[in-house]
């Protein structure tokens, strides 16, 4: 299964731009995607050392998009 933003603990939205708090480069920055419901699924993340799962992911209807 391949690695969401979503689900990475350190990842962090302000009101203008999504960002690692550990420091690594996103491919992106801006909330659009976010607002879209979009995976946030990005190569970066997939063999992060850093990456922390917060939880198991949400079913698809429990989502806040569709």
């Amino acid at each position: 299964m391949s690695r969401s933003l979503y689900e990475c603990c350190h990842a962090k939205v302000n009101e203008k731009c999504i960002y690692c708090e550990k420091g690594h480069k996103l491919p992106i920055s801006s909330i659009e995607p976010l607002k879209r419901g979009a995976p946030l699924v990005y190569q970066v993340c997939q063999k992060c050392r850093d990456f922390s799962r917060m939880g198991r992911p949400l079913m698809a209807s429990l989502r806040g998009w569709s």
